[in-house]
């Protein structure tokens, strides 16, 4: 009989944690809605993940001044 009581509040700690682990994500989006700038702003200044990359490298030394 032990081990039944054991399992079952085992089994009702789980339950009430994981449904406790949703609502507080919810929370947590719903608190802190973020300001979006806007497109022209956006486009003044993107973000380093948006900027072109440029890839130099000289071909078997072939460079003068």
């Amino acid at each position: 009989m032990k081990a039944c009581r054991t399992t079952g509040t085992l089994r009702a700690a789980l339950l009430l944690a994981t449904a406790m682990v949703p609502a507080n994500a919810f929370a947590q989006q719903a608190a802190a809605p973020a300001a979006q700038p806007s497109l022209e702003d956006q486009f003044a200044n993107p973000p380093q993940s948006a900027r072109p990359r440029v890839w130099w490298h000289w071909m078997n030394g072939n460079i003068t001044k």
